[in-house]
């Protein structure tokens, strides 16, 4: 078998292979073979066709069944060989197969980048000392006051308890968002590898269709249609590029400080996510990967964080005028 490979820009490799003619001529004369014994053909018993009637009923079915054997077993070989790994499925183009020739086919894969990590442990977290005023607390309760007339002070009370917790609330995962961002500004600017482009291209296709869903294109233009996604891919394509590098760096410390998901804690992420979302656990092998993968990764960023330090900005003093 010969390979030659060609380095890309970035993560990608291009393989042209050949595979030799007498393992294209084995494998037809193997499917051939069960044919002449087991094909059903009008006006022969079974075993008695001769082998050019096969032919002319079955060529193209064993021409198929010859490709896929021989490219997946051909482009496996190769990849080990040359120990390869790529982070999507090979891409195969250019195939040239006769049945008394060589099968030639061009590969085309990105393989796993070397993650240089920088800088994991050890990260700072700035946070400064946010409470909820009381003077929020009452705008919301006035607003409020015009939707629920005639209320009793007891009411009212509980009113303004219920809107300080909500407020609180909405306080608390602003600053959960904060923290995680310098953490993955920090990661992200400590590590240095090529993303892969496909992957990429491919997560920028998943924030474009969710983005999209929630617009109603109906009454655009088909030019203002192309310009509202225009506009949308360029915006996202910084965000999915980023998405995935976060991705990689994220499991390479994973790997490095064996941070694992179990069976227990994948299962019991199921049930709330079916539980919120009214839906029955589907016994899906990717979908339970995917949420495998969403816990792996929010264990290593707390893993993070449970080693950063926090730095208290100094609080802001009021000075009056004189």
């Amino acid at each position: 078998m010969k390979v030659e490979m060609k380095e890309l820009k970035g993560c990608g490799r291009e393989l042209r292979v050949e595979v030799e003619k007498e393992r294209v001529e084995k494998e037809f004369k193997g499917l051939y073979s069960d044919l002449e014994r087991k094909a059903k053909i009008p006006g022969f018993r079974p075993g008695k066709a001769p082998k050019n009637i096969i032919k002319t009923h079955f060529g193209e079915d064993v021409k198929k069944e010859v490709l896929g054997r021989l490219i997946t077993s051909s482009c496996n070989e190769v990849l080990k060989e040359k120990n390869l790994s790529s982070v999507i499925a090979p891409i195969i183009s250019e195939i040239e197969l006769e049945e008394e020739e060589n099968l030639k086919y061009k590969v085309y894969i990105e393989i796993m980048p070397g993650v240089t990590l920088g800088l994991y442990s050890g990260l700072t977290i700035q946070k400064e000392k946010k409470e909820v005023r009381e003077k929020e607390v009452e705008e919301a309760l006035a607003k409020g006051r015009k939707s629920f007339l005639a209320k009793s002070p007891i009411e009212e009370e509980k009113q303004r308890e219920k809107i300080r917790e909500n407020l609180e609330l909405k306080l608390a995962l602003e600053e959960m968002r904060e923290e995680k961002e310098q953490l993955l500004s920090q990661l992200e600017e400590n590590s240095s590898f090529e993303v892969p482009t496909t992957l990429v291209k491919r997560r920028l296709s998943e924030l474009l269709s969710a983005h999209l869903s929630s617009i109603d294109l109906k009454e655009k233009s088909k030019e203002e249609r192309e310009e509202i996604i225009k506009g949308l891919t360029e915006r996202l394509r910084p965000q999915a590029y980023r998405d995935i590098k976060i991705l990689f760096i994220l499991n390479e410390i994973a790997k490095k400080e064996k941070i694992e998901v179990t069976e227990d804690e994948a299962e019991e992420r199921r049930r709330q996510i079916a539980q919120l979302s009214q839906e029955k656990i589907e016994e899906d092998s990717e979908k339970k990967e995917e949420i495998r993968e969403q816990l792996r990764q929010e264990k290593t960023l707390e893993f993070v964080r449970g080693r950063a330090k926090i730095l208290w900005k100094p609080e802001k003093k009021v000075v009056l005028a004189k």
